[in-house]
C-alpha cells in the first residue's frame, strides 16, 4: 500500500499522507518474518531493534 506516489516533475510542491502511528510501531516491533507476511508497510532491516521509547 502507498500513501504517496511521486515521479518526476520540475514544479515545487508539498504532498501530504496520513499513516496511524501505532500501526507502524506495531509493524515495526515485529520480527522481520513475521513483517514479511504483513505488506502494510515496508519491511525494517533484518535485526532491527525499535527503540523502547518509541515502543
Amino acid at each position: 500500500m502507498d500513501i504517496v506516489k511521486i515521479k518526476g516533475g520540475k514544479d515545487t510542491s508539498l504532498i501530504i499522507g496520513e499513516i496511524d502511528i501505532r500501526k507502524i510501531r506495531d509493524f515495526q516491533s515485529k520480527t522481520f518474518s513475521l513483517q514479511s507476511e504483513d505488506n502494510n508497510f515496508k519491511l525494517t532491516p533484518p535485526n532491527f531493534k525499535i527503540s523502547n521509547y518509541r515502543k
